[in-house]
């Protein structure tokens, strides 16, 4: 690839030394006035150089958050197509008793369905007791291991 690139510049390098030698007197005006205006011209390289790396830096950021983003999702939903969730009273996500996921296991026909299983997945606060140090976020996540034989291998 870097190899691609270097015969790229040369190409260029070349095309543009071949019009500066075809129109020197194109090349004589614009160079008289950077001689002329030296404080324009360093203002104009450095707003060029600035907008450069303005323009760089937020392509950088908004792939980095694109890509953060796709993690995420993939992550939570662990490339799942159904999730079922437990919703309180005032739209908060909830847990549900697990007698309801009996239910609804029971309702499905089990023949279309690769796998059916309940999870906790949520953010606690944990706290080592014997060192007595604690970290206020730590994801929880339950699983019950008889109800995993249609996803494969857990490890």
């Amino acid at each position: 690839m870097s190899w691609v690139l270097f015969f790229v510049f040369l190409f260029a390098f070349f095309v543009l030394l071949f019009f500066l030698l075809r129109n020197q007197v194109l090349v004589k005006m614009g160079l008289r006035n950077v001689y002329r205006r030296k404080t324009h011209t360093v203002l104009v390289v450095f707003g060029l150089m600035i907008g450069t790396s303005i323009l760089s830096s937020s392509f950088t950021i908004g792939d980095t958050m694109e890509r953060m983003i796709q993690s995420e999702v993939l992550k939570n939903f662990f490339k799942i197509d159904e999730k079922i969730v437990g919703v309180t009273f005032n739209n908060e996500i909830g847990y549900f008793n697990e007698s309801k996921f009996f239910e609804v296991k029971n309702r499905f026909d089990s023949s279309v369905i690769d796998g059916l299983a309940a999870a906790i997945y949520d953010y606690v606060a944990v706290l080592n007791l014997r060192t007595n140090l604690s970290e206020p976020r730590v994801v929880l996540i339950g699983v019950d291991f008889s109800h995993l034989s249609g996803f494969g291998d857990f490890v």
